[in-house]
């Protein structure tokens, strides 16, 4: 989270000259500032970041429902859990591009029962890639979770992951 609070303007296209007019370069930090002199707090937000406070997200989730986060990084992921005004955090051991290549797997499985071409391999590549994202992401996770609502918030790669088909061995995870 540190390192996305400290990305640079050019990460979301944002670029000002001195003049406060485009041009095609970066917005530096203290031209960001002068934006923020000039033009108020629309641009507020560009160079300081607040976060919510672990109870504020509590009370927004009630007592129902947790929130499970992911930040997938070169070599590991970091798995999030908030809940009951608490947090609990793993690491898992799998980067991103092995994260990528499991994902892609998992896709590609998924559609293939629907083709008129499926063959049994299909089938056992789901089930496979799909244990393995389970264990890998959220085995000893989901033993934490004592809600019957989770929100999951996913990054990078597992914005491409129908988290509902993982399956576990006995059940889907929409089913738990």
């Amino acid at each position: 989270i540190m390192e996305l609070t400290r990305a640079k303007l050019t990460d979301f296209g944002l670029a000002l000259s001195k003049d406060m007019k485009a041009s095609g370069r970066p917005l530096d930090y203290m031209q960001s500032l002068k934006a923020n002199e000039m033009f108020g707090r629309p641009f507020e937000s560009l160079t300081s970041v607040q976060g919510a406070k672990v109870e504020e997200i509590s009370g927004v989730l009630g007592k129902d429902a947790a929130l499970l986060t992911f930040f997938v990084g070169d070599d590991e992921t970091t798995v999030l859990l908030v809940q009951d005004g608490s947090i609990a955090g793993w690491i898992r051991p799998v980067g991103r591009s092995d994260m990528v290549g499991m994902v892609g797997r998992f896709r590609q499985a998924l559609h293939s029962p629907l083709r008129a071409s499926a063959r049994d391999g299909d089938i056992e590549e789901l089930n496979t890639t799909g244990a393995r994202l389970y264990r890998e992401l959220l085995g000893s996770v989901l033993e934490a979770v004592k809600k019957p609502i989770v929100y999951i918030v996913p990054h990078g790669p597992l914005h491409y992951l129908p988290f509902a088909a993982i399956h576990d061995g006995r059940a889907y995870l929409l089913a738990r």
